[in-house]
């Protein structure tokens, strides 16, 4: 993205993730619980994109929200003032595929062994997942995201540092995705500070999309296309950094997905 037009905010609520770790579905659903003046999809805006940002109710403050991949060195850049902070984070295998057929649709060959362009099925199917697991631990995450958001672990671990500082909730992509009502309820009630909440189903939460497009979901997919030896090959070589992320407990391989 452009930033040279960026506009710098006096303050503001950082909505913030690692890429390929669920925040576009989360932003649409926190969207269409706030946008109470039909802005749509405008009232969180990534940073950067033109026209102006909007102001929602962050405890009886007006305030907007910005949406970003930036770590947390360059919040500056953002704003003068963050007010708060709402974090995703999702299983960095999970966050390897996604981020894989990502760079394959968009046709990023650069990031390819031998730059060759592959999704992921093409890419178990030919045997060279290994060499994907290898390369994110080696580089801590995956290196084409790196001038944006850093590593992975120093991604996280610098949102965290900020909790000390400012009002900061913490979401799961894995528990929001089990229990959509409950992620909401929580989101909006971090925003609200005890505010009467609205009741959705699941399944109302689960269909929410962002723009109108359909977006494919699932959590722990790394289970279902991983193989158990693969799994404990990024484990093995990653098991240094997961502390940070709380994925280091290796009974979620047998948890429900």
């Amino acid at each position: 993205m452009d930033l040279s037009q960026a506009v710098k905010l006096e303050r503001c609520i950082i909505f913030t993730s690692y890429p390929r770790s669920g925040s576009n579905w989360i932003r649409a659903v926190l969207v269409s619980s706030l946008d109470k003046a039909g802005v749509g999809d405008d009232l969180i805006k990534s940073f950067g994109r033109p026209g102006p940002f909007h102001n929602i109710e962050f405890r009886d403050q007006p305030v907007p929200i910005v949406k970003t991949h930036f770590h947390s060195g360059r919040f500056s850049e953002i704003c003068s003032e963050i007010v708060a902070v709402i974090t995703i984070r999702r299983h960095p295998l999970d966050v390897m595929l996604s981020s894989l057929n990502f760079l394959y649709s968009k046709g990023t060959a650069v990031y390819f062994r031998g730059r060759q362009l592959r999704s992921v099925d093409e890419i178990i199917s030919g045997g060279e997942m290994d060499y994907y697991i290898d390369k994110f631990c080696a580089d801590d995450g995956i290196s084409y995201f790196s001038g944006m958001c850093g590593k992975y672990s120093d991604y996280h671990r610098g949102v965290r540092a900020l909790q000390k500082d400012v009002p900061t909730l913490d979401i799961s992509y894995e528990d929001f995705y089990r229990n959509p009502s409950n992620g909401r309820e929580e989101l909006l009630r971090f925003l609200s500070s005890g505010r009467a909440i609205d009741s959705k189903s699941d399944r109302e939460i689960a269909e929410t999309s962002a723009g109108g497009a359909s977006l494919g979901r699932s959590a722990f997919t790394y289970k279902r296309l991983l193989t158990a030896e693969q799994i404990g090959r990024f484990y093995s070589r990653y098991e240094g950094y997961l502390g940070v992320t709380e994925y280091c407990d290796r009974q979620m391989e047998t948890s429900d997905s």
